[in-house]
């Protein structure tokens, strides 16, 4: 995995490129067997295989894949959309990746 999610569980995986390889085989089969289920890509438009580090061995001919977290998400009350665009989405906007990023220092 390239991440971790930091927003909450999920009954859901993602796998970026896995359509690329007979990984996304294996990584159904582990999701059933975990009760989970594999979504696809949420932002295909955005080309997130051919910008991960995953690019490379594919291109050398080892399969790869992105592993990231789904968006059915088990820890919220409000309602789905209203909880990715308060989280996730803002996030992303907003912090990752931005010059303005600042890391709190943990004491």
């Amino acid at each position: 995995m390239d991440g971790m999610n930091i927003w909450g569980p999920t009954t859901d995986s993602v796998g970026i490129g896995s359509e690329r390889s007979t990984l996304g085989d294996i990584l159904a089969r582990a999701a059933r067997e975990e009760g989970q289920r594999v979504a696809p890509d949420p932002a295909p438009e955005q080309g997130l295989f051919f910008r991960s580090d995953q690019l490379p061995f594919a291109r050398k001919g080892v399969p790869a894949m992105k592993i990231t977290h789904g968006f059915s998400f088990t820890n919220h009350e409000q309602d789905i959309d209203e909880y990715l665009n308060a989280t996730v989405w803002d996030y992303n906007r907003n912090v990752y990746h931005q010059v303005s990023r600042n890391v709190a220092k943990e004491h």
